[in-house]
């Protein structure tokens, strides 16, 4: 391309004027993508990545620059930004490729896959912004000789990248104990746990998280290091707990040392011994460091400081990291510079730890680990875990009415802050399909009902009696969004039998509020008009759509009983139109042959209506969705740990979500009763049901878990976001008895 080459003689400028204009052109464009990866990916700081991304794009500015004004350095300059494309495009590709590598080796085959799509994903991105402009600017101003050094250096980096991998995955496998080693220990400490309780009436406070194990010398594998927590008595009614590290060269004498320690101390309530398994460095500058260590099985020690995975889940460190400033609220990993506060060692190289984990109760020596054991699924363990979660829904409500929001497991911290009066309605909901009918039962639901109640919100300018539910008490919003007011109308006609059909008026108005939001294709407006009580086209709202179905459709079941219910023929129609729509329009598009969002709401409406109204492309609808979602229930082919097995997740980087898997369950349980009706095989559901139900119980609040639970607040039964995060909140504990109980039924388990 020799005509490009001469516009570095400024004399042949002006007759190279257009190719000029194509130059600046491609420059500014490619400017403008540097610029704002600079100002918007999501770096909380000032990072090698930022200034390395500036230059860049200040590089390519220039060239824009002198290609308008056809200077005579646009040769060399272009030559330049070229030579810093491509060097910025191998520095953030050998930062990806080296992080994807690293979590590899850290979280094993699970990650394989969707790291490789990420990672191809974002590397054909930054090939088509950096490659075509940089290739073009090298050889229009005098291409590359492939000399013998050239050469030899390619080759050598090649070696020294392959090199650094192999180091990589050398540091994320890091120094493991030997197994054996590992049982005698076990074998050693067993006889010289005194596990005898003081009495009862003692108090015994919360273990708190706070406190970090100081060991003699940094834990290495040269010597066995044992984290101890237990409660001492402090007085008489008393009791605080202590973590303390001891370090031995053999298994006898740590035995010994655990004695010792245990003998000094008037101790009380169960012993929790972490005996460290495995040491790898952490890489804290690598792009992707908050993601190096691995939920709820990881620990952190700098020097002779050490915090234990169950601490580092007690703090919620799994979720710590905020890549993006702009949403603090979006959080994934953790944050190393807050551990390393934690840990009070600002230099030291932080080392990443596992542990074996037992604990010592009155009972014997118990292993555990994030979850409880994996073991096989039986009729006595499900009843025992719906039987668990039942009464923590009813120790949960309070006088009001209300059921506590939010629950912190170890300090017993309680927060109504976010009340969702949605997933109230949602929860009585499910204490009126599964709970035992007993006085006490239909007291919680007269008080959660009444309590919804007095939130209504009628519509005055309606043309007929229309009413609503608030999204939040207190929140004065001019549209209400309706998802409130379909569980709540759900949780209404599910319930009436509870409260003597006291609520019927109420259920008329909601359920005509739903009608007149029904467009005419059978979809719906997700938004009312409070003033004038009209459908108002605003965003829609996820999961909504099947909660109106399933309202609808109760609301079509008790419709012939007559006023003040609506006509049993209009809701019929609308039913009708809602499922044909649901069933042809609502995924019509390409994306449905390949995914399917969260529509299990659905499929719990089809189940509802096997009864009331037969929708045969809407129960197909729930059988297709069921069917694509079960691609991503995680099992012995994806490469996890077993306790992951069952989960409903994409990898084990982040373990599965307890209402995810709960809310694919649910409707995994409505497809089999569809199933059922149709006189389909239902051999693989059944058996990927069992799989689910396992992995909800592994990851139940029970005795067993609960030795740091806080005494303040009722922990038992109930269920967390996931296994490393702590945090118990109403709809988790909901949708995992509502699919545990739900499918424990259609397996004719319970």
């Amino acid at each position: 391309m020799p005509h490009i080459i001469d516009i570095a003689n400024a004399k042949e400028m002006g007759n190279d004027a257009p190719r000029r204009r194509w130059i600046a052109f491609a420059s500014i464009f490619h400017a403008g993508i540097f610029g704002a990866m600079t100002l918007v990916l999501p770096w909380r700081d000032w990072t090698l990545f930022a200034g390395l991304t500036t230059v860049v794009g200040c590089a390519h500015l220039l060239v824009a620059m002198a290609a308008v004004v056809g200077h005579r350095l646009l040769a060399p300059l272009w030559r330049l930004q070229a030579a810093l494309s491509l060097a910025w495009l191998t520095y953030l590709g050998w930062g990806l490729l080296s992080s994807a590598w690293y979590l590899h080796a850290l979280y094993g085959g699970g990650l394989g896959t969707a790291v490789g799509a990420a990672l191809s994903a974002i590397v054909v991105v930054l090939l088509a912004i950096t490659l075509p402009i940089s290739c073009w600017g090298i050889a229009a101003t005098g291409g590359l000789r492939l000399t013998k050094p050239t050469v030899g250096a390619l080759l050598l980096g090649l070696l020294l990248a392959a090199g650094r991998l192999w180091s990589l995955e050398r540091q994320a496998q890091g120094v493991n104990a030997d197994p054996g080693t590992i049982t005698t220990v076990e074998a050693a400490i067993e006889p010289e746990l005194d596990l005898a309780r003081l009495p009862k009436s003692l108090k015994r406070a919360p273990v708190t998280p706070t406190g970090v194990s100081r060991c003699d010398a940094p834990p290495d594998a040269q010597q066995l290091t044992m984290v101890v927590t237990y409660s001492i008595v402090t007085d008489r009614i008393t009791s605080r707990p202590i973590s303390r590290c001891i370090q031995a060269p053999n298994p006898t004498q740590l035995a010994a040392r655990l004695r010792q320690m245990l003998d000094a101390d008037a101790r009380h309530g169960p012993v929790k011994l972490d005996l460290i398994t495995r040491w790898a460095p952490v890489l804290e500058h690598e792009p992707l460091s908050s993601l190096s260590l691995n939920p709820g099985v990881d620990g952190l020690c700098a020097a002779n400081s050490c915090l234990m995975p169950w601490q580092l889940v007690m703090l919620d460190s799994f979720n710590s990291h905020a890549p993006l400033a702009s949403v603090p609220d979006a959080r994934l990993g953790v944050s190393l510079q807050a551990l390393r506060q934690q840990l009070r060692e600002p230099t030291a190289p932080l080392v990443r730890i596992a542990t074996k984990s037992w604990l010592a109760t009155d009972d014997g020596l118990h292993s555990i680990g994030r979850s409880t054991e994996t073991a096989a699924l039986t009729d006595a363990r499900l009843s025992k875990a719906t039987t668990l979660a039942e009464e923590y829904v009813l120790a949960s409500q309070q006088r009001n009415g209300r059921f506590n929001y939010t629950v912190d497991p170890f300090s017993g911290a309680l927060s109504m802050g976010e009340f969702s009066i949605a997933r109230q309605a949602g929860t009585t909901l499910v204490v009126c399909e599964l709970a035992q009918r007993t006085l006490a039962v239909d007291r919680l639901v007269r008080r959660s009902l009444n309590m919804l109640a007095k939130l209504e919100e009628q519509l005055p300018a309606a043309d007929e009696p229309l009413s609503v539910m608030p999204f939040r008490i207190g929140l004065d919003e001019p549209a209400r969004r309706i998802g409130p007011s379909t569980l709540t109308l759900a949780a209404l006609l599910r319930c009436r039998d509870h409260t003597n059909k006291t609520h019927d008026a109420l259920i008329s108005r909601l359920g005509r509020t739903l009608l007149a939001l029904q467009r005419d294709d059978g979809s719906f407006h997700h938004h009312i008009d409070r003033a004038s009580g009209k459908p108002m086209a605003l965003r829609r709202t996820m999961f909504v759509d099947g909660q109106l179905v399933l309202a609808l459709t109760l609301l079509e079941a008790v419709a012939d009983e007559g006023a003040p219910f609506p006509a049993r023929d209009e809701v019929h129609a609308a039913v009708e139109r809602a499922m044909s729509y649901f069933a042809s329009q609502y995924w019509d598009v390409f994306i449905g042959d390949f995914f399917f969002l969260e529509e299990n709401w659905h499929c719990l409406a089809a189940a509802a209506a096997l009864d009331v109204h037969r929708h045969d492309a809407y129960e197909q609808f729930c059988l297709d969705y069921v069917s694509f979602k079960s691609r991503v229930v995680l099992d012995a082919s994806d490469g996890v740990s077993p306790d992951l097995f069952g989960g409903y997740g994409l990898t084990n980087v982040v373990p599965p979500h307890i209402t995810a898997t709960a809310g694919f369950g649910e409707a995994l349980t409505a497809a089999l009763a569809i199933k059922r009706v149709r006189k389909l095989d239902r051999t693989a559901d059944e058996q990927l049901l069992r799989a689910v139900l396992g992995y909800l119980l592994r990851n139940q609040w029970t005795t067993e878990r609960c030795w740091a639970c806080s005494p303040r607040r009722r922990v038992l039964g109930g269920f967390s976001e996931h296994m490393a995060s702590p945090r118990i909140r109403i709809d988790y504990v909901q949708h995992t008895w509502a699919a545990l109980g739900h499918g424990g039924r259609q397996l004719g388990m319970l």
